[in-house]
């Protein structure tokens, strides 16, 4: 059940000891502990930002099979402060699947490198949540070259007025449905 996912944004900035999030693995270091065992530090980000999360040597033995760049996460544990930096300590985590059919269409949300700003996220956001729906979105981030589906809670009602709108933020050749 992944109900209790929260932006990382609203993560780094709570006093919350448990916490889940969705989001896209976007770094993986692998290290050797003393006692000869495989631990990883990862970077997780979602559509609000980016945190550090750690996974010790017990959980990377059951997680290494999904554990790599590119991958969309669903990550739950707890969140320590170290270095002044919030990260999570990952007890479990599963791959966010695309969660229907590849037949469904989706909106395709480009993202140029000059755009990538907190505002612009801002604005796709709530038009995304002005417009629920069926359609599922996926962003391009043209400066990190990488596409990511967002959660479920953001997919929209694909009508003119919705795409109107996300083509009046991100220009009109950055947004498609197919």
């Amino acid at each position: 059940d992944r109900a209790g996912a929260l932006p990382i944004i609203q993560l780094l900035a709570s006093g919350r000891k448990k916490a889940a999030l969705g989001g896209l693995l976007t770094r993986m270091k692998t290290i050797r502990t003393k006692t000869g065992q495989t631990m990883a530090f990862l970077e997780l980000s979602d559509e609000s930002g980016e945190m550090e999360a750690v996974v010790f040597p017990e959980q990377f033995r059951q997680l290494s099979p999904i554990l790599e760049e590119g991958v969309s996460l669903f990550a739950e544990g707890r969140l320590e402060t170290r270095n002044e930096k919030r990260q999570l300590i990952i007890s479990g985590a599963s791959l966010v699947e695309s969660l229907h059919a590849k037949k469904q269409p989706s909106v395709y949300i480009k993202v140029e490198e000059s755009q990538h700003t907190h505002d612009i996220f801002k604005k796709i956001s709530s038009i995304l949540l002005e417009h629920k729906g069926e359609t599922p979105v996926c962003v391009y981030y043209e400066k990190r070259k990488q596409t990511m589906q967002l959660p479920e809670s953001y997919n929209i009602k694909a009508d003119h007025a919705a795409l109107y709108r996300l083509k009046s933020v991100v220009g009109e050749k950055n947004v498609v449905l197919r």
